[in-house]
């Protein structure tokens, strides 16, 4: 009788050879998909900060128009309140108005263009010539004018931006700021500060900000300049398209990703933007993990092979050979020998067990022929039954394999977007009253609420009552119908104690079983800062920090309409002295001392102001009583006499 061992090739060498190829091609495919949403996230994160900057510009223009449109209002304001000095405007009176009013330059000319009257003596007598813009200025019809461009002032060599106020019997009245005082204000928003702030990320190579005529007007970063070509691209964003490619520096061996996008100022296209992000640091990291996928790849195969070869190659080599060994015509008493710790000892079992039974066959075979051939079809089904309870634990193998990878993946998905976004996720059960807030947001704010909250201790816990509200009333206009979501920007205290804004957004999922909320947490606390740094500088004295003029005719319109009150201007006596003597330093210090006593005596219905130079404004609100103001009033200069003599015997 032939004898004939076990195939394992096709039992378990080939299903581990396609094991191993499916390991290979699941992480070489995972490996593309990752280089793929690496350039992805990238694009999605230089827009995005594309798009900040771009707006943090734009901010900084309106900042810088505001400031010139108060340099204008105070040039026009200075002339005005010279002349309604009349007649008795000379040259001491000039030189008070300029220092009061913190200009450089106030010069009276008559109508035929001679300066009659000058804070600067040597100006006296000058005529401007035909060329100069107060002519033009004269020939309008025009009452104010404030020339849009500084320029060089001929005589002193110095820069200023000048303005112009007419008079009724056709003299005028130029005043002059010196250039320095207004790129003193200007200075926080130059666009070159904005752009070094951006820089710092490893990841941006470049930063550079064109005029609307194509004009460089700023550049940061360490990429070469002159590499960087965006002329084929500069036409099509001017015409208000985001452009996004990449470009590959050879000779520097870096993928970038280019970014071009239009900057707008009032609605129009002021300037583009252009901005490379690096991929370089990613791509190492990616190729880095697929060197160590391959490692653990190439690990995980030597492990199975040595597993597959020491439990099943072995074992079934071991049991070819005993099962080789069975002659049902010549040895009916031949039995498999069972080892200790054998892997196929409950097989073996079986089959020694069967042959008993093949052997008690044999014995009867001619007296029960019958229940032999029963007995073989029995044999055969169980061995039946063997095999198809073999293939149904393969595949109930393979598809748990295939749910597990397919988990991995989208977890790996879920997490890549979380962190590639500047933002949190949170859910809320509307009929348990719990809040479920992402890991993303704990570890932003520093506090340890993981897993289902209480939502009123949530709210408790982050919110206060003001933003609390804010939030409900969204909500209930949400579920009315009067919005398609809720929006709402609030503030928040971290663990730290900091205020942190943020922007929410949400919509509701209803069925039949449950209803819950699902949103995003955006922070907005940098556009906020910029927002409240811009109304102080509007509305407040910049050396004081007091209210300024522009804030008292706001407050004043409210007073009138509102009720009764008084106002007080008052000025410091021998102001001009103090700083002739002790300099314009102690001068500003000694305002900046007042301005601290006023802080210190405001009440509920008493506000102060800075007007101009030394000169300060009371404003008592709500009190018709005169007796009562003029107490005030005194108890007010008094004690500010007393502050202002301890300063003086300090300095």
């Amino acid at each position: 009788m032939k004898k004939k061992k076990i195939n394992l090739t096709n039992i378990a060498i080939i299903p581990l050879i396609v094991v191993i190829i499916s390991i290979f091609l699941t992480m070489f495919s995972t490996y593309l998909t990752g280089s793929k949403m690496i350039k992805n996230n990238t694009k999605e994160f230089g827009l995005n900060i594309a798009k900040e900057v771009a707006v943090a510009i734009e901010n900084n223009e309106t900042s810088l128009r505001k400031i010139d449109r108060a340099f204008e209002d105070k040039i026009v304001m200075a002339g005005k309140a010279v002349l309604l000095n009349g007649n008795k405007i000379n040259n001491t009176l000039l030189k008070e108005y300029a220092y009061k009013l913190g200009v450089f330059e106030l010069n009276l000319f008559n109508n035929e263009g001679k300066i009659v009257y000058s804070n600067i003596d040597e100006y006296v007598g000058l005529i401007a010539p035909e060329n100069h813009p107060i002519r033009r200025f004269m020939k309008s019809s025009y009452s104010e004018w404030v020339e849009e461009d500084i320029r060089k002032d001929v005589s002193s060599d110095r820069y200023l931006r000048y303005g112009y106020v007419k008079n009724k019997d056709g003299s005028i009245i130029q005043v002059g700021i010196l250039a320095n005082e207004i790129y003193e204000q200007r200075r926080i928003f130059n666009p070159q500060i904005l752009l070094n702030h951006y820089i710092n990320d490893d990841n941006i190579l470049y930063i550079l900000l064109y005029d609307k005529n194509l004009s460089v007007v700023s550049y940061v970063g360490n990429f070469q300049q002159e590499k960087i070509n965006d002329k084929p691209y500069l036409d099509e964003v001017l015409n208000g398209k985001t452009v996004v490619n990449e470009m590959i520096d050879k000779e520097g061996e870096i993928n970038i990703v280019k970014i071009l996008m239009p900057v707008f100022s009032e609605g129009k296209i002021t300037g583009i933007l252009s901005m490379g992000l690096s991929l370089k640091s990613l791509v190492i990291s990616l190729y880095k993990y697929f060197a160590i996928s391959l490692l653990m790849a190439l690990l995980t195969s030597l492990i199975i092979l040595f597993i597959v070869n020491k439990k099943i190659l072995k074992p079934i080599d071991v049991l070819s050979e005993d099962l080789s060994q069975i002659d049902l015509e010549g040895n009916l008493e031949y039995r498999v020998e069972i080892f200790e710790n054998d892997d196929f000892a409950d097989l073996k079992r079986v089959i020694n067990e069967m042959l008993d039974k093949i052997n008690g066959y044999v014995n009867n075979i001619k007296e029960h022929k019958e229940e032999l051939l029963a007995s073989n079809e029995e044999l055969a089904a169980t061995v039946e039954q063997l095999s198809a309870a073999e293939e149904e634990l393969r595949a109930q193998y393979e598809e748990i394999q295939s749910y597990n990878e397919r988990l991995q993946e989208l977890q790996q998905k879920y997490e890549i977007a979380i962190e590639g976004s500047n933002s949190a996720v949170w859910e809320i059960d509307l009929e348990k009253g719990t809040i479920n807030l992402s890991e993303s947001f704990l570890q932003m704010m520093g506090i340890s609420l993981y897993g289902e909250n209480d939502l009123s201790k949530v709210f408790d816990t982050v919110l206060e009552e003001e933003d609390k509200q804010r939030l409900i009333d969204s909500y209930y206009r949400y579920i009315h119908g009067y919005s398609d979501g809720i929006y709402s920007q609030i503030k928040m205290k971290d663990s730290k104690g900091r205020t942190r804004w943020f922007l929410i957004s949400a919509r509701c999922i209803k069925d039949i079983k449950a209803r819950k909320l699902y949103g995003i947490l955006t922070e907005i606390t940098r556009l906020k800062e910029q927002e409240e740094a811009i109304t102080f500088l509007a509305y407040n004295d910049h050396l004081t920090g007091l209210p300024n003029r522009r804030m008292l005719e706001k407050t004043f319109k409210e007073v009138v309409k509102d009720g009764h009150g008084a106002v007080v201007l008052m000025d410091l006596d021998n102001f001009k002295n103090i700083n002739d003597t002790k300099g314009h330093v102690f001068g500003d210090a000694l305002l900046k001392s007042v301005s601290e006593f006023f802080s210190q005596m405001k009440e509920e219905n008493i506000n102060f102001f800075r007007f101009g130079g030394d000169e300060f404004i009371i404003l008592i609100k709500d009190e018709k009583d005169t007796e009562k103001i003029e107490g005030k009033v005194k108890n007010i200069i008094d004690n500010l006499a007393e502050k202002i003599k301890d300063v003086l015997k300090g300095g």
